[in-house]
């Protein structure tokens, strides 16, 4: 439960990062949410996909 916890909380953070870079220079709001959005979604998806393979090693679980 915990590791879950720690992986949300890294993906927040570091979701919320990349998206304040990416979107800086974007004047139209509509873009820059979008544009944020999906640059969220997928450090989401990346960090989610580290975090299955790294703990799935740990504790020997075979995934997908």
């Amino acid at each position: 439960m915990t590791s879950i916890l720690l992986a949300m909380l890294l993906a927040g953070l570091l979701g919320r990062y990349m998206a304040e870079i990416s979107t800086r220079q974007i004047d139209n709001d509509l873009t820059r949410v979008i544009a944020g959005i999906m640059v969220g979604l997928l450090v989401g998806m990346g960090v989610g996909t580290f975090a299955r393979k790294t703990w799935g090693r740990f504790a020997k679980i075979d995934s997908m």
